[in-house]
Protein backbone atom coordinates (compact mmCIF):
# COMPACT_ATOMS: atom_id res chain seq x y z
CA UNK A 1 0.00 0.00 0.00
CA UNK A 2 1.15 3.86 -0.81
CA UNK A 3 1.56 5.55 2.29
CA UNK A 4 -1.63 8.01 1.52
CA UNK A 5 -3.57 4.99 1.26
CA UNK A 6 -2.21 3.82 4.27
CA UNK A 7 -3.06 6.99 6.29
CA UNK A 8 -6.55 7.27 5.09
CA UNK A 9 -7.52 3.78 5.84
CA UNK A 10 -5.88 4.69 9.35
CA UNK A 11 -8.32 7.94 9.53
CA UNK A 12 -11.48 5.57 8.17
CA UNK A 13 -10.60 3.02 11.52
CA UNK A 14 -10.37 6.20 14.03
CA UNK A 15 -13.44 7.43 12.92
CA UNK A 16 -15.31 3.64 12.96
CA UNK A 17 -14.07 3.77 16.77
CA UNK A 18 -15.25 7.73 17.55
CA UNK A 19 -18.60 7.24 16.38
CA UNK A 20 -19.08 4.10 18.50
CA UNK A 21 -16.86 5.69 21.39
CA UNK A 22 -19.49 8.53 22.28
CA UNK A 23 -22.34 5.74 23.38
CA UNK A 24 -19.75 3.99 25.58
CA UNK A 25 -21.35 5.72 28.84
CA UNK A 26 -25.10 4.60 28.26
CA UNK A 27 -27.71 2.14 29.66
CA UNK A 28 -27.95 -0.68 28.72
CA UNK A 29 -31.32 -2.24 27.19
CA UNK A 30 -32.73 -5.60 26.76
CA UNK A 31 -30.68 -7.34 24.86
CA UNK A 32 -27.21 -6.42 26.46
CA UNK A 33 -28.46 -6.46 29.29
CA UNK A 34 -29.36 -10.38 29.41
CA UNK A 35 -26.11 -11.30 27.22
CA UNK A 36 -24.27 -9.54 30.42
CA UNK A 37 -26.11 -11.78 32.65
CA UNK A 38 -25.65 -14.58 30.86
CA UNK A 39 -22.22 -14.19 30.42
CA UNK A 40 -22.03 -13.17 34.17
CA UNK A 41 -23.31 -16.20 35.54
CA UNK A 42 -22.00 -18.90 33.29
CA UNK A 43 -18.62 -17.05 34.53
CA UNK A 44 -19.91 -17.78 38.23
CA UNK A 45 -21.32 -21.24 37.50
CA UNK A 46 -24.37 -21.68 36.05
CA UNK A 47 -24.74 -24.09 33.79
CA UNK A 48 -26.13 -22.79 30.06
CA UNK A 49 -29.26 -22.86 28.67
CA UNK A 50 -30.27 -25.36 31.92
CA UNK A 51 -29.60 -22.29 34.34
CA UNK A 52 -29.21 -19.10 31.88
CA UNK A 53 -31.95 -19.70 28.61
CA UNK A 54 -31.93 -17.33 25.93
CA UNK A 55 -32.56 -17.95 22.50
CA UNK A 56 -28.90 -17.22 21.35
CA UNK A 57 -25.55 -19.72 20.51
CA UNK A 58 -23.18 -19.34 22.69
CA UNK A 59 -20.30 -17.49 20.81
CA UNK A 60 -22.14 -14.42 22.10
CA UNK A 61 -22.39 -15.18 25.69
CA UNK A 62 -18.57 -16.54 25.42
CA UNK A 63 -17.46 -13.40 24.55
CA UNK A 64 -18.66 -11.57 27.15
CA UNK A 65 -17.45 -13.68 29.25
CA UNK A 66 -13.97 -13.18 27.41
CA UNK A 67 -14.46 -9.40 28.02
CA UNK A 68 -15.23 -10.02 32.02
CA UNK A 69 -11.73 -12.29 32.21
CA UNK A 70 -10.04 -9.20 30.82
CA UNK A 71 -11.37 -5.73 31.03
CA UNK A 72 -13.65 -6.55 34.40
CA UNK A 73 -17.60 -6.04 34.68
CA UNK A 74 -18.42 -3.10 33.56
CA UNK A 75 -20.79 -1.48 31.32
CA UNK A 76 -18.05 0.94 29.68
CA UNK A 77 -15.75 -2.34 29.30
CA UNK A 78 -18.33 -4.04 27.08
CA UNK A 79 -18.53 -1.31 24.79
CA UNK A 80 -15.67 -0.11 24.61
CA UNK A 81 -14.55 -3.64 23.23
CA UNK A 82 -17.35 -3.79 21.27
CA UNK A 83 -16.16 -0.73 19.47
CA UNK A 84 -12.35 -1.86 19.58
CA UNK A 85 -14.19 -5.33 17.63
CA UNK A 86 -15.91 -2.44 14.73
CA UNK A 87 -12.21 -1.58 14.25
CA UNK A 88 -11.18 -5.01 13.52
CA UNK A 89 -14.29 -5.83 11.39
CA UNK A 90 -13.65 -2.24 9.61
CA UNK A 91 -10.14 -3.59 8.87
CA UNK A 92 -11.33 -6.91 7.47
CA UNK A 93 -13.71 -5.52 5.29
CA UNK A 94 -11.20 -3.36 4.00
CA UNK A 95 -9.06 -6.61 3.46
CA UNK A 96 -12.06 -8.46 1.50
CA UNK A 97 -13.23 -5.15 -0.55
CA UNK A 98 -8.88 -4.94 -1.47
CA UNK A 99 -9.21 -8.04 -2.76
CA UNK A 100 -12.69 -7.71 -5.40
CA UNK A 101 -12.28 -3.74 -5.91
CA UNK A 102 -9.30 -1.34 -7.04
CA UNK A 103 -7.48 0.55 -3.95
CA UNK A 104 -9.93 3.54 -4.46
CA UNK A 105 -12.99 1.79 -4.16
CA UNK A 106 -11.56 -0.46 -1.45
CA UNK A 107 -11.19 2.34 0.94
CA UNK A 108 -14.75 4.24 -0.48
CA UNK A 109 -16.36 0.80 0.95
CA UNK A 110 -14.63 0.52 3.80
CA UNK A 111 -15.57 4.26 4.66
CA UNK A 112 -19.25 3.87 3.62
CA UNK A 113 -18.85 0.64 6.07
CA UNK A 114 -16.92 1.95 8.90
CA UNK A 115 -19.44 5.28 9.44
CA UNK A 116 -22.98 3.84 8.03
CA UNK A 117 -22.63 0.78 10.58
CA UNK A 118 -22.10 2.93 13.33
CA UNK A 119 -24.97 4.93 13.25
CA UNK A 120 -27.42 5.89 16.18
CA UNK A 121 -30.61 4.18 14.31
CA UNK A 122 -29.01 1.08 13.40
CA UNK A 123 -27.27 0.84 17.11
CA UNK A 124 -23.55 0.22 15.64
CA UNK A 125 -22.30 1.02 18.83
CA UNK A 126 -24.78 -1.74 20.87
CA UNK A 127 -22.78 -5.19 21.87
CA UNK A 128 -25.65 -7.13 20.60
CA UNK A 129 -24.77 -10.95 18.85
CA UNK A 130 -25.43 -9.04 15.20
CA UNK A 131 -22.44 -6.73 15.73
CA UNK A 132 -20.31 -10.14 16.58
CA UNK A 133 -21.45 -11.99 14.26
CA UNK A 134 -20.86 -9.53 11.60
CA UNK A 135 -17.26 -9.70 11.88
CA UNK A 136 -16.95 -13.64 11.25
CA UNK A 137 -19.27 -13.10 8.25
CA UNK A 138 -17.22 -10.69 6.67
CA UNK A 139 -14.10 -12.78 7.61
CA UNK A 140 -16.18 -15.92 5.86
CA UNK A 141 -16.48 -13.98 2.83
CA UNK A 142 -12.90 -13.06 2.76
CA UNK A 143 -11.94 -16.34 2.68
CA UNK A 144 -14.82 -17.45 0.17
CA UNK A 145 -13.94 -14.69 -2.73
CA UNK A 146 -9.73 -16.11 -2.21
CA UNK A 147 -10.85 -19.63 -2.12
CA UNK A 148 -12.95 -18.80 -5.51
CA UNK A 149 -9.94 -17.37 -6.79
CA UNK A 150 -7.26 -19.59 -5.61
CA UNK A 151 -9.40 -22.53 -5.57
CA UNK A 152 -7.78 -23.94 -2.77
CA UNK A 153 -9.98 -26.44 -0.75
CA UNK A 154 -8.59 -25.44 2.68
CA UNK A 155 -10.01 -21.89 2.11
CA UNK A 156 -13.37 -23.13 1.47
CA UNK A 157 -13.10 -25.14 4.47
CA UNK A 158 -11.66 -22.40 6.75
CA UNK A 159 -14.67 -19.95 5.37
CA UNK A 160 -16.87 -22.45 6.73
CA UNK A 161 -15.13 -22.46 10.07
CA UNK A 162 -16.00 -18.72 10.52
CA UNK A 163 -19.87 -19.51 8.72
CA UNK A 164 -19.81 -21.82 11.74
CA UNK A 165 -18.75 -19.16 14.41
CA UNK A 166 -20.96 -16.38 12.81
CA UNK A 167 -24.35 -19.17 12.71
CA UNK A 168 -23.04 -19.82 16.41
CA UNK A 169 -23.13 -16.02 17.43
CA UNK A 170 -26.69 -16.00 15.61
CA UNK A 171 -28.44 -18.06 13.57
CA UNK A 172 -29.34 -16.04 10.49
CA UNK A 173 -25.62 -16.51 9.54
CA UNK A 174 -26.82 -20.10 8.12
CA UNK A 175 -28.72 -17.78 5.73
CA UNK A 176 -25.27 -16.16 4.63
CA UNK A 177 -23.58 -19.80 3.94
CA UNK A 178 -26.53 -20.77 1.70
CA UNK A 179 -26.18 -17.89 -0.26
CA UNK A 180 -22.35 -18.92 -0.63
CA UNK A 181 -23.35 -22.07 -1.77
CA UNK A 182 -25.97 -20.05 -4.42
CA UNK A 183 -22.99 -18.30 -5.84
CA UNK A 184 -20.78 -21.98 -5.95
CA UNK A 185 -23.09 -23.82 -8.00
CA UNK A 186 -25.40 -21.25 -9.58
CA UNK A 187 -22.58 -18.29 -10.49
CA UNK A 188 -19.27 -18.89 -10.52
CA UNK A 189 -17.95 -21.10 -13.14
CA UNK A 190 -17.18 -24.61 -12.69
CA UNK A 191 -17.05 -25.11 -16.43
CA UNK A 192 -14.86 -28.87 -15.89
CA UNK A 193 -17.22 -30.23 -13.93
CA UNK A 194 -20.74 -29.65 -12.21
CA UNK A 195 -19.42 -32.16 -9.37
CA UNK A 196 -16.74 -29.71 -8.03
CA UNK A 197 -19.06 -26.98 -7.35
CA UNK A 198 -20.76 -29.82 -5.28
CA UNK A 199 -17.42 -30.60 -3.61
CA UNK A 200 -16.70 -27.15 -2.63
CA UNK A 201 -20.33 -26.48 -1.14
CA UNK A 202 -19.69 -29.77 0.91
CA UNK A 203 -16.41 -28.21 1.95
CA UNK A 204 -17.91 -25.16 3.18
CA UNK A 205 -20.57 -27.22 5.05
CA UNK A 206 -17.98 -29.40 6.32
CA UNK A 207 -16.21 -26.42 8.04
CA UNK A 208 -19.15 -25.52 9.67
CA UNK A 209 -20.31 -28.26 10.77
CA UNK A 210 -16.80 -29.15 12.87
CA UNK A 211 -17.50 -25.59 15.01
CA UNK A 212 -21.26 -26.92 15.56
CA UNK A 213 -20.12 -30.30 16.60
CA UNK A 214 -17.43 -28.87 18.78
CA UNK A 215 -20.39 -26.82 20.41
CA UNK A 216 -23.01 -29.85 20.54
CA UNK A 217 -19.92 -31.90 22.33
CA UNK A 218 -19.75 -29.55 25.35
CA UNK A 219 -23.16 -29.09 25.34
CA UNK A 220 -23.66 -33.08 25.76
CA UNK A 221 -20.35 -32.99 28.56
CA UNK A 222 -22.74 -30.41 30.31
CA UNK A 223 -25.93 -32.66 29.70
CA UNK A 224 -27.62 -29.31 28.13
CA UNK A 225 -28.27 -30.58 24.20
CA UNK A 226 -32.11 -31.10 24.84
CA UNK A 227 -32.05 -27.74 26.30
CA UNK A 228 -29.92 -25.92 23.66
CA UNK A 229 -31.94 -27.51 20.89
CA UNK A 230 -35.62 -25.99 22.68
CA UNK A 231 -34.16 -22.70 23.34
CA UNK A 232 -32.35 -21.57 20.13
CA UNK A 233 -33.47 -24.31 17.57
CA UNK A 234 -36.87 -24.90 18.10
CA UNK A 235 -37.94 -21.50 20.12
CA UNK A 236 -36.50 -20.11 17.28
CA UNK A 237 -38.41 -21.91 14.52
CA UNK A 238 -41.80 -20.15 16.51
CA UNK A 239 -40.04 -17.03 16.71
CA UNK A 240 -39.41 -16.77 12.86
CA UNK A 241 -43.46 -17.72 12.00
CA UNK A 242 -45.16 -15.96 14.81
CA UNK A 243 -45.78 -13.15 13.31
CA UNK A 244 -47.42 -13.63 10.56
CA UNK A 245 -47.43 -11.95 7.03
CA UNK A 246 -49.68 -9.82 7.88
CA UNK A 247 -47.60 -7.91 10.68
CA UNK A 248 -44.23 -8.72 8.81
CA UNK A 249 -45.51 -6.49 5.98
CA UNK A 250 -46.71 -3.64 8.56
CA UNK A 251 -43.21 -4.28 10.55
CA UNK A 252 -41.15 -3.76 7.34
CA UNK A 253 -43.26 -0.65 6.54
CA UNK A 254 -42.50 0.37 10.26
CA UNK A 255 -38.80 -0.05 9.89
CA UNK A 256 -39.17 2.46 6.55
CA UNK A 257 -39.81 4.90 8.73
CA UNK A 258 -36.35 5.48 10.15
CA UNK A 259 -34.04 3.92 7.48
CA UNK A 260 -34.34 7.35 5.21
CA UNK A 261 -32.93 9.22 8.23
CA UNK A 262 -29.92 7.25 8.32
CA UNK A 263 -28.58 4.45 5.74
CA UNK A 264 -31.50 5.29 2.37
CA UNK A 265 -28.55 6.89 0.27
CA UNK A 266 -27.20 3.20 0.12
CA UNK A 267 -30.20 1.52 -0.88
CA UNK A 268 -30.97 3.68 -3.42
CA UNK A 269 -27.02 3.13 -4.84
CA UNK A 270 -27.24 -0.36 -4.04
CA UNK A 271 -30.68 -0.70 -6.47
CA UNK A 272 -29.20 1.24 -8.97
CA UNK A 273 -26.11 -1.68 -8.54
CA UNK A 274 -28.93 -4.40 -9.39
CA UNK A 275 -29.23 -2.84 -13.13
CA UNK A 276 -25.75 -2.50 -13.24
CA UNK A 277 -25.09 -6.27 -12.35
CA UNK A 278 -27.54 -7.35 -15.54
CA UNK A 279 -26.29 -5.25 -17.47
CA UNK A 280 -22.82 -6.18 -17.47
CA UNK A 281 -23.21 -9.92 -15.99
CA UNK A 282 -20.31 -8.78 -13.46
CA UNK A 283 -19.31 -12.04 -11.22
CA UNK A 284 -17.97 -9.44 -9.12
CA UNK A 285 -20.90 -7.22 -8.22
CA UNK A 286 -23.03 -11.03 -8.67
CA UNK A 287 -21.04 -11.98 -5.84
CA UNK A 288 -22.41 -8.74 -3.79
CA UNK A 289 -26.07 -8.93 -4.66
CA UNK A 290 -25.97 -12.68 -3.25
CA UNK A 291 -24.95 -11.72 -0.08
CA UNK A 292 -26.70 -8.83 0.06
CA UNK A 293 -29.61 -11.02 -0.42
CA UNK A 294 -28.25 -13.57 1.57
CA UNK A 295 -28.02 -10.62 4.69
CA UNK A 296 -31.51 -9.01 4.00
CA UNK A 297 -33.13 -12.56 4.09
CA UNK A 298 -31.35 -13.06 7.35
CA UNK A 299 -32.88 -9.59 8.80
CA UNK A 300 -36.35 -10.33 7.42
CA UNK A 301 -37.13 -14.34 8.32
CA UNK A 302 -37.92 -13.48 12.03
CA UNK A 303 -40.72 -10.69 10.44
CA UNK A 304 -39.77 -8.06 13.18
CA UNK A 305 -37.08 -5.71 11.04
CA UNK A 306 -35.63 -4.79 14.33
CA UNK A 307 -33.07 -1.63 13.08
CA UNK A 308 -29.66 -3.75 15.12
CA UNK A 309 -31.42 -6.87 12.72
CA UNK A 310 -29.56 -4.19 9.68
CA UNK A 311 -26.39 -4.40 10.54
CA UNK A 312 -25.63 -7.72 9.24
CA UNK A 313 -26.56 -6.23 5.93
CA UNK A 314 -24.53 -3.01 5.89
CA UNK A 315 -21.04 -4.90 4.63
CA UNK A 316 -22.53 -6.13 1.52
CA UNK A 317 -24.94 -2.47 0.92
CA UNK A 318 -21.60 -0.52 1.66
CA UNK A 319 -20.01 -2.26 -1.05
CA UNK A 320 -21.69 -2.41 -3.37
CA UNK A 321 -22.90 0.98 -3.07
CA UNK A 322 -19.28 2.14 -3.39
CA UNK A 323 -18.83 -0.02 -6.86
CA UNK A 324 -22.05 1.69 -8.39
CA UNK A 325 -20.61 4.72 -7.56
CA UNK A 326 -17.22 4.12 -9.12
CA UNK A 327 -19.13 2.74 -12.05
CA UNK A 328 -21.42 5.04 -12.52
CA UNK A 329 -19.16 8.19 -12.24
CA UNK A 330 -15.48 7.75 -11.41
CA UNK A 331 -14.37 5.75 -14.07
CA UNK A 332 -11.25 6.78 -15.30
CA UNK A 333 -12.73 7.75 -18.80
CA UNK A 334 -15.56 9.74 -17.45
CA UNK A 335 -15.85 13.37 -17.65
CA UNK A 336 -14.83 15.87 -14.82
CA UNK A 337 -18.71 16.86 -14.77
CA UNK A 338 -19.66 12.81 -14.11
CA UNK A 339 -16.96 12.92 -11.64
CA UNK A 340 -18.18 15.59 -10.04
CA UNK A 341 -21.74 14.71 -9.80
CA UNK A 342 -20.80 11.46 -8.25
CA UNK A 343 -19.31 13.90 -5.44
CA UNK A 344 -21.96 15.25 -4.86
CA UNK A 345 -24.16 12.13 -5.14
CA UNK A 346 -21.78 10.89 -2.13
CA UNK A 347 -21.88 14.26 -0.47
CA UNK A 348 -26.01 14.26 -0.13
CA UNK A 349 -25.78 10.50 1.41
CA UNK A 350 -23.35 11.47 4.09
CA UNK A 351 -25.71 15.10 5.10
CA UNK A 352 -28.47 12.86 5.39
CA UNK A 353 -26.72 10.63 7.67
CA UNK A 354 -25.29 13.40 9.99
CA UNK A 355 -29.14 15.12 10.02
CA UNK A 356 -29.89 11.95 11.29
CA UNK A 357 -27.28 11.41 13.94
CA UNK A 358 -26.82 14.84 14.77
CA UNK A 359 -28.93 14.98 17.90
CA UNK A 360 -27.89 11.42 19.50
CA UNK A 361 -24.44 13.42 19.36
CA UNK A 362 -25.22 17.17 20.12
CA UNK A 363 -28.49 17.05 22.21
CA UNK A 364 -29.25 14.20 24.18
CA UNK A 365 -27.90 12.60 27.26
CA UNK A 366 -26.67 9.04 27.48
CA UNK A 367 -30.72 7.86 28.32
CA UNK A 368 -32.29 10.13 26.48
CA UNK A 369 -30.09 9.21 23.87
CA UNK A 370 -31.02 5.44 24.30
CA UNK A 371 -34.88 6.06 25.11
CA UNK A 372 -34.81 8.18 21.01
CA UNK A 373 -32.65 5.38 19.58
CA UNK A 374 -34.96 2.57 20.85
CA UNK A 375 -38.25 3.73 20.60
CA UNK A 376 -41.04 2.13 22.11
CA UNK A 377 -38.45 -1.06 22.54
CA UNK A 378 -37.04 0.60 25.67
CA UNK A 379 -39.69 1.55 28.97
CA UNK A 380 -37.83 5.52 29.60
CA UNK A 381 -38.64 5.28 33.12
CA UNK A 382 -36.98 1.88 33.59
CA UNK A 383 -34.25 3.21 31.65
CA UNK A 384 -33.51 5.67 34.11
CA UNK A 385 -34.10 4.06 37.13
CA UNK A 386 -31.18 1.19 36.42
CA UNK A 387 -28.62 2.98 38.74
CA UNK A 388 -31.37 3.24 41.44
CA UNK A 389 -32.53 -0.48 41.19
CA UNK A 390 -29.13 -2.20 40.96
CA UNK A 391 -28.22 0.25 43.97
CA UNK A 392 -30.95 -0.62 45.52
CA UNK A 393 -30.94 -4.64 45.33
CA UNK A 394 -27.04 -4.27 46.52
CA UNK A 395 -27.60 -2.59 49.34
CA UNK A 396 -30.38 -5.08 50.93
CA UNK A 397 -29.20 -8.45 49.63
CA UNK A 398 -26.32 -10.61 49.98
CA UNK A 399 -23.99 -11.84 47.10
CA UNK A 400 -25.97 -15.18 46.84
CA UNK A 401 -29.08 -14.09 47.24
CA UNK A 402 -31.74 -14.56 44.06
CA UNK A 403 -33.85 -11.67 43.00
CA UNK A 404 -36.32 -12.50 39.88
CA UNK A 405 -37.55 -9.88 37.39
CA UNK A 406 -40.80 -10.65 35.80
CA UNK A 407 -40.69 -8.30 32.17
CA UNK A 408 -38.36 -6.49 30.09
CA UNK A 409 -35.57 -5.43 32.50
CA UNK A 410 -32.67 -8.03 32.57
CA UNK A 411 -30.08 -5.22 32.76
CA UNK A 412 -30.97 -5.28 36.36
CA UNK A 413 -29.28 -8.76 37.40
CA UNK A 414 -25.80 -7.33 35.75
CA UNK A 415 -25.47 -4.45 36.84
CA UNK A 416 -26.68 -5.63 40.67
CA UNK A 417 -24.97 -8.66 40.27
CA UNK A 418 -27.76 -11.41 41.71
CA UNK A 419 -29.19 -14.25 40.26
CA UNK A 420 -32.27 -14.79 38.91
CA UNK A 421 -34.34 -17.09 40.63
CA UNK A 422 -35.87 -18.65 37.35
CA UNK A 423 -33.77 -19.43 34.26
CA UNK A 424 -36.86 -17.85 32.38
CA UNK A 425 -34.89 -14.10 33.84
CA UNK A 426 -35.92 -12.24 30.58
CA UNK A 427 -39.55 -13.21 29.58
CA UNK A 428 -38.23 -11.61 25.87
CA UNK A 429 -36.43 -14.88 25.86
CA UNK A 430 -39.45 -16.46 25.37
CA UNK A 431 -40.35 -13.69 22.87
CA UNK A 432 -42.54 -10.72 22.80
CA UNK A 433 -45.60 -12.84 21.69
CA UNK A 434 -45.04 -14.00 25.76
CA UNK A 435 -49.07 -14.82 25.37
CA UNK A 436 -48.16 -18.52 23.67
CA UNK A 437 -45.73 -19.22 26.60
CA UNK A 438 -47.82 -17.70 29.22
CA UNK A 439 -48.57 -21.00 30.96
CA UNK A 440 -45.56 -22.47 30.50
CA UNK A 441 -43.33 -19.39 31.88
CA UNK A 442 -46.15 -18.94 34.94
CA UNK A 443 -45.67 -22.66 36.11
CA UNK A 444 -41.35 -22.64 35.70
CA UNK A 445 -41.42 -19.02 37.20
CA UNK A 446 -43.41 -19.97 39.78
CA UNK A 447 -41.62 -23.62 41.04
CA UNK A 448 -38.29 -21.76 40.13
CA UNK A 449 -40.00 -18.82 43.34
CA UNK A 450 -40.81 -21.78 45.49
CA UNK A 451 -37.71 -23.07 45.46
CA UNK A 452 -35.34 -20.33 45.49
CA UNK A 453 -37.29 -17.84 47.41
CA UNK A 454 -35.76 -15.08 45.88
CA UNK A 455 -35.67 -12.04 48.31
CA UNK A 456 -37.30 -9.34 45.90
CA UNK A 457 -39.54 -10.15 42.98
CA UNK A 458 -39.97 -6.87 40.69
CA UNK A 459 -42.87 -6.27 38.50
CA UNK A 460 -42.32 -4.38 34.95
CA UNK A 461 -46.24 -2.72 35.02
CA UNK A 462 -45.97 -3.56 31.30
CA UNK A 463 -46.57 -6.94 32.09
CA UNK A 464 -48.41 -7.26 35.27
CA UNK A 465 -51.01 -8.07 33.46
CA UNK A 466 -49.66 -11.61 33.03
CA UNK A 467 -49.37 -12.64 36.79
CA UNK A 468 -52.72 -13.94 37.84
CA UNK A 469 -53.53 -17.76 39.23
CA UNK A 470 -51.57 -19.51 41.36
CA UNK A 471 -48.07 -17.33 40.80
CA UNK A 472 -50.42 -14.35 41.93
CA UNK A 473 -51.83 -15.99 45.05
CA UNK A 474 -48.55 -17.18 45.93
CA UNK A 475 -46.70 -13.83 45.28
CA UNK A 476 -49.58 -12.34 47.32
CA UNK A 477 -48.98 -14.83 50.37
CA UNK A 478 -45.50 -14.27 50.68
CA UNK A 479 -44.44 -11.15 49.65
CA UNK A 480 -45.71 -7.26 50.62
CA UNK A 481 -44.65 -4.34 48.32
CA UNK A 482 -41.77 -2.83 49.63
CA UNK A 483 -41.35 0.18 47.36
CA UNK A 484 -41.56 1.17 43.77
CA UNK A 485 -38.89 2.17 41.30
CA UNK A 486 -38.67 3.10 37.90
CA UNK A 487 -42.50 2.38 38.17
CA UNK A 488 -42.00 -1.09 38.75
CA UNK A 489 -43.30 -2.83 42.21
CA UNK A 490 -41.14 -4.53 44.23
CA UNK A 491 -42.04 -6.87 45.85
CA UNK A 492 -39.71 -7.96 49.31
CA UNK A 493 -40.37 -11.55 50.55
CA UNK A 494 -41.96 -12.16 53.87
CA UNK A 495 -39.96 -13.12 57.12
CA UNK A 496 -36.18 -14.04 57.64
Amino acid sequence: MKYWRVIILCLILILTFLIRAHFVSEAFEGDQGIYAYIGWGWEHGKVLYRDLVDNKPPLVFAFYRIIFKLFGHSVEAIRLVYSLLAVLTTLALYGLARSVFKPGTALLGTFLYGLFSGGALIVGSFPNAENLMVFFIILAFYLFWRACQQEKNFLFLLCGIFIGLAAMTKQSALLEGMGMSVFLYSVYPFRKSGFLGLKRIGLLWLGAGIVFSLVFAYLISKGTLKDFVNSTVLYGLFYARAAGVTQSAVNFFRALSWTPRENFPLWVLAGLGVVLAFKKKDRVLFFLLIWLISAFLGVAITGRFYPQYFIQAMPPLALVAAYTLEKLFWQPQASRRKKSFGAVVLALALIVFVRAQWNYYFKYDPDESLINRRGKLVRPLMVKANAEMAAFIRERTKPDDYIYIWGFWPEIYFLSQRYSSSKYAFLAARGVMIKHFASLVKRQVLADTIKNKPVYFIIDPHFAVLIDGDLGKYLEDYYYLDREIGGCRVLRRKGP
